[in-house]
């Protein structure tokens, strides 16, 4: 495939799983498990039409964890899907 110009590139959930951890953890955002880190990217986080807009806006969101509370995300809210189109920012 890369002779016609196509690559593939190893992200898929658990990728995109593990870099919100990172981010949630250089924001200091304490969570209690992978699967807690889970629940919030499938209900909070999404991707953003324009990334470089998003990146000056600041809009955050909560989602209610059973037996933590809430957690509020805000700018890792789009990041975490940013590395399916530049992979290079999740280290891939």
């Amino acid at each position: 495939m890369r002779k016609v110009g196509v690559e593939v590139v190893g992200v898929g959930a658990l990728k995109l799983t593990g870099f919100l951890k990172e981010l949630m953890q250089l924001n200091n955002i304490n969570f209690g498990s992978l699967y807690t880190v889970r629940t919030l990217k499938e209900n909070l986080c999404y991707v953003a039409a324009d990334y470089e807009a998003a990146l000056s806006k600041n809009m955050p969101a909560s989602f209610e964890i059973t037996g933590e509370g809430p957690i509020t995300l805000s700018k890792e809210r789009f990041q975490t899907g940013e590395i399916l189109f530049q992979p290079n920012i999740g280290g891939v």
